[in-house]
């Protein structure tokens, strides 16, 4: 299991934190790299969909698209979680499939949307997908994200 420290906290791969430890983590790494908090949570979620791979393969298992990936976290891979962290507060996905796409609407009380687009635009890569996304953020909080498919 992984372990890094800042400051005088230790974090590791199995434990849980309050997520505004993340947000100040991210806060300072912008302030010392000139690079905006939305752009450094979108390359942490790229980069987390990566680490996601390397650590639970399984569940990639034989999906073959970003879509089926991304349709199936919710009923699939967070039930999943679950298992493994019983105390864990996930995000929820209310995803709907079409004929040419996937409408997938992101809720969480800690509005991570970049680092949630992070996460899709990763899966999109990981599989080699040729999608257009739409982000749109919403009065009550959550964010829509509509992923099209190119032919």
């Amino acid at each position: 299991m992984g372990q890094f420290s800042v400051g005088v906290n230790t974090y590791t791969a199995v434990g849980t934190y309050d997520h505004q430890e993340m947000v100040q983590l991210v806060v300072s790494l912008s302030k010392h790299s000139a690079m905006p908090v939305t752009d450094l949570m979108l390359v942490f979620g790229q980069h987390l969909l990566g680490r996601f791979y390397t650590m639970y393969p399984d569940f990639f298992g034989d999906i073959r698209s970003s879509l089926d990936f991304l349709e199936g976290i919710e009923t699939y891979i967070h039930t999943e979680v679950r298992k493994l962290y019983p105390d864990a507060e996930l995000p929820r996905f209310e995803c709907t499939r079409s004929a040419d796409g996937l409408q997938m609407v992101y809720r969480s009380p800690r509005h991570f949307g970049d680092l949630a687009e992070g996460l899709i635009q990763g899966a999109v890569a990981h599989f080699g997908d040729h999608l257009d996304m739409t982000r749109l953020n919403q009065a009550d909080g959550s964010v829509r994200f509509d992923l099209t498919l190119l032919s």
